[in-house]
């Protein structure tokens, strides 16, 4: 239908020729209208193309005024000089105007998309061997209070603090060793999952060390740590907890043997692979303990900012509740989700909140793609500013070809 904006109306007709949509109309349509406007109308609808396969329908065409009439739409009063016509097609195949255009897997566009933060995963790797239990914790605290054993001492302290960021944190549990001499199981006696608390408790509670039995192969469980962690899909950032009371052995030589230089080693190799190892000694701060303990803490790439003391040192169930806190709140993954990558990945912004976020391949402060860019993560200042409750939310803007974001 065509609408002249005048009392007069004539009909237009859309006659179908192979391959061809033309428009025709009554002969009053054909004064009303230059030849010219009406040819240009007809070819912008499909005549004289061979590539329309099915009927358009013409949704509005915007006329001019009419003398005896009201204002067309589009065109002054009291005249009948040609306006210009609009419209648009609703054949599936053809693309929509524009202005239209929307990141929906068919078209693309500029849009926005609110990024959800991927909880850490964080295997607790825990040193089960006979001295945990053989050993009472020391520490100022046992002047005011009876202390138990390192053991029940670690113990006490994990199921709350389990519990008070297994919201936030994927855990997961390892046990060292798992016999009586120097096993390491391939897998973790806890698989790392949400909302893991109580099935941990469970786990350790269920198989404490027995004494005399247990040595410390802390090289083959770190080992294996970094293995399952690696292995794990998806995007969240991975991270090993050693906790443990004493010096690593079961070298290949003997089960007794120090094994200081390769468990060092190993905790070395685990964080250049992608899991970063956080070392907690259980009452060793007084032993020899603490330069092996040292030196794993600086492989790991956790260390505490503390040159004498860069590892974790407890005592009692007070210290590690502080500890993993503290260990806790570093572990807050600065990692986002994405659900698909961007149709150009290199017209993309980043917010967080109303704050412009640059990319920074080099992750000194900035944001950049985690692997196979199905993530991003931040980096420096933007990710403290996650984890400390200061940036409220994160958004992603994707743009498209020849739409280039300001």
């Amino acid at each position: 239908m065509f609408s002249t904006g005048s009392s007069r109306r004539a009909q237009g007709v859309i006659l179908r020729i192979p391959g061809i949509l033309c428009l025709t109309g009554a002969a009053k349509l054909w004064k009303r209208f230059h030849m010219k406007s009406l040819i240009g109308l007809a070819l912008a609808a499909g005549c004289g193309s061979g590539l329309v396969d099915a009927d358009p329908a013409i949704t509005s065409v915007a006329g001019s005024g009419g003398a005896s009439g009201a204002p067309g739409a589009a065109g002054p009063a009291g005249g009948d000089a040609a306006a210009p016509f609009s419209f648009r097609t609703s054949d599936a195949g053809a693309p929509a105007p524009a202005a239209e255009l929307s990141a929906d897997g068919k078209n693309c566009g500029v849009s926005t998309h609110a990024l959800a933060r991927v909880p850490a995963n964080v295997l607790l790797v825990l040193d089960r061997s006979g001295s945990m239990v053989e050993n009472k914790a020391d520490g100022p605290v046992c002047a005011t209070r009876t202390c138990g054993t390192r053991w029940a001492e670690t113990t006490a302290a994990l199921k709350p603090a389990l519990e008070k960021t297994q919201t936030g944190i994927n855990w997961g549990l390892e046990l060292f060793p798992v016999d009586d001499y120097c096993g390491v199981a391939d897998g973790p006696a806890v698989p790392v999952a949400p909302m893991n608390a109580a099935a941990i408790t469970a786990r350790y509670t269920g198989l404490p060390p027995v004494s005399g039995k247990g040595y410390t192969p802390t090289r083959d469980a770190i080992q294996k740590a970094s293995a399952y962690l690696r292995k794990l899909p998806g995007a969240a950032p991975g991270f090993i907890l050693l906790a443990t009371d004493g010096e690593p052995n079961c070298a290949v030589s003997g089960r007794s043997d120090k094994d200081a230089t390769a468990s060092i080693q190993a905790v070395r190799e685990a964080a250049a692979a992608g899991t970063p190892v956080f070392v907690v000694g259980v009452s060793t701060a007084k032993t020899a303990t603490t330069a092996t303990l040292n030196a794993m803490a600086m492989a790991g790439a956790r260390p505490r900012n503390d040159p004498a003391l860069q590892y974790y040192a407890v005592d009692t169930a007070e210290d590690l509740v502080a500890a993993l806190g503290t260990i806790s709140a570093q572990v807050a993954s600065c990692t986002f989700a994405l659900e698909r990558v961007p149709p150009v990945p290199d017209n993309v912004a980043v917010n967080a909140d109303a704050t412009r976020v640059p990319r920074d391949p080099g992750h000194a402060s900035g944001w950049d793609y985690g692997p196979g860019m199905q993530s991003i993560q931040l980096f420096g200042a933007a990710c403290n500013r996650v984890v400390d409750g200061t940036t409220k939310s994160v958004q992603m803007i994707f743009g498209c070809p020849g739409v280039l974001i300001e």
